[in-house]
């Protein structure tokens, strides 16, 4: 994934035949672990949304971040008038 910071993707491995349920036909487990891998793919895509939407700066930041710039901006002119 993007960032390199990657979830474990455990549905890719086939499963160990002591944890696979026999007494359900195949056509059922199949569906069960498509639907599982569906409902991992929807939380992991939701995952990566939510860590995009955090990495955007926060207004608080935005407004220091100018008065930050705004402040070095005055200090350089009166630099420049004491000279």
């Amino acid at each position: 994934m993007k960032y390199d910071k990657t979830y474990p993707l455990d549905y890719i491995m086939n499963m160990p035949k002591h944890l696979r349920d026999d007494s359900k036909p195949v056509k059922d487990q199949e569906d069960v672990w498509r639907l599982e891998n569906c409902l991992k793919n929807v939380v992991i895509r939701r995952l990566t949304e939510i860590r995009a939407q955090k990495a955007k700066p926060s207004l608080r930041d935005m407004i220091t971040e100018y008065i930050d710039k705004k402040n070095e901006k005055e200090k350089r002119a009166r630099i420049r008038i004491k000279e």
